[in-house]
């Protein structure tokens, strides 16, 4: 008897879904196996034969069903390549986090003999949308989603989750979906990196950031700064928020940033959200002849390789990267079989790598 939950939030004909599929795919329902009719799944499991018609119509979508005029459904009896297909979408196919959850990613899903397609949206929403329905048309069985910056709600990933299509977002969330996602601990990890700079003398600490906090990875980022400030006594200025938007794009002279360096009330010391946005800081002081440390401190968040190969090397959060792409894929083919229902939230933890781009602060005169 399949385990169909009328009080569960998953609609019933995707309960049935996710258990025929898993019947099919573990070989207890091998290729050839005649499948019982819409009355006879209808009277034996207890739902109307209009639900199992749509989990039906749904399984021969897939290509894991056949059916044969005057004889009945039947499964496949090949496994279309298409079913076994995972959709990774990313941000950016130069950045070091991106490529390393594909990375981690290809490896489980090789392990579970899935293959993965991605697509790269350069951070632009119509483009994700464009990209998810692209693989969705090319039969994937899932989506890893690392959804575009500054985005509250996403309308396309909204209705995913209403046709309870499987897909786990990776790096960032919305609070007003509860969906599956594999995240690292965001607050934590800047928590101790202000801590850490803290510790070293500064009173005066930026907060650096490429996007607004509409974005969960920098709001609950900004929420542990403001927490390692406030635990240690130190009041959040507005002005120590700085937003740099030219991150991925052409930006030469890094003109803002180095406008930030020159201010008379420059902070000391800077938090930046990723270590790309770091790296792009020590640059403009370098530009403006200013020293790293000595002139002002800097705590990058990633880890990525270029943090430790730089001449000055970088003090910044490590996040495990491939695990999250290992993990966010592992969940999705649990989703995928129908393995459970509820959505579940991993949350990784993040350590602090202190290197050279940090140090103690000047007295003050």
């Amino acid at each position: 008897m399949f385990d169909i939950r009328p009080d569960s939030p998953v609609a019933l004909y995707m309960q049935l879904v996710q258990q025929l599929r898993a019947k099919i795919e573990s070989g207890e329902w091998g290729p050839g196996a005649r499948v019982p009719s819409e009355i006879e799944l209808a009277r034996e499991y207890g739902i109307s034969r209009g639900t199992v018609r749509q989990a039906m119509v749904r399984l021969h979508s897939d290509g894991l069903l056949e059916r044969a005029p005057g004889k009945g459904t039947y499964v496949a009896n090949r496994t279309p390549v298409a079913h076994m297909l995972i959709g990774v979408v990313l941000p950016y196919q130069s950045d070091m986090l991106a490529l390393e959850i594909l990375v981690g990613s290809e490896k489980a899903a090789r392990q579970e003999g899935y293959h993965v397609i991605f697509s790269q949206t350069n951070d632009d929403l119509q483009i994700q949308t464009q990209d998810i329905q692209l693989m969705r048309d090319k039969g994937v069985s899932g989506l890893v989603i690392f959804p575009a910056t500054d985005i509250p709600y996403d309308e396309t990933i909204a209705r995913l989750h209403a046709e309870c299509f499987p897909f786990v977002l990776v790096d960032r969330y919305f609070p007003s979906l509860d969906t599956d996602y594999v995240v690292v601990d965001n607050f934590d990890g800047a928590y101790q990196a202000t801590v850490h700079l803290i510790g070293l003398g500064h009173r005066r600490i930026g907060f650096l950031s490429p996007g607004s906090l509409d974005t969960s990875s920098i709001r609950d980022r900004f929420k542990g700064f403001r927490q390692a400030l406030a635990d240690h006594g130190l009041v959040y200025d507005e002005d120590l928020f700085h937003l740099y938007q030219g991150l991925m794009k052409t930006d030469r002279d890094l003109g803002s940033l180095r406008n930030i360096l020159r201010g008379t009330d420059r902070p000391s010391a800077f938090f930046a959200v990723t270590d790309l946005l770091a790296l792009r800081l020590l640059e403009a002081a370098q530009r403006e002849r200013l020293d790293v440390p000595d002139d002002v401190s800097i705590v990058g968040f990633d880890d990525i390789q270029q943090a430790s190969l730089i001449s000055v090397p970088l003090t910044t959060v490590a996040q495990p990267r491939i695990e999250i792409g290992i993990r966010a894929v592992e969940m999705l083919i649990e989703r995928i079989h129908g393995v459970r229902s509820q959505p579940a939230h991993i949350v990784l933890p993040t350590r602090l790598v202190v290197r050279l781009s940090s140090g103690r602060a000047r007295p003050t005169p």
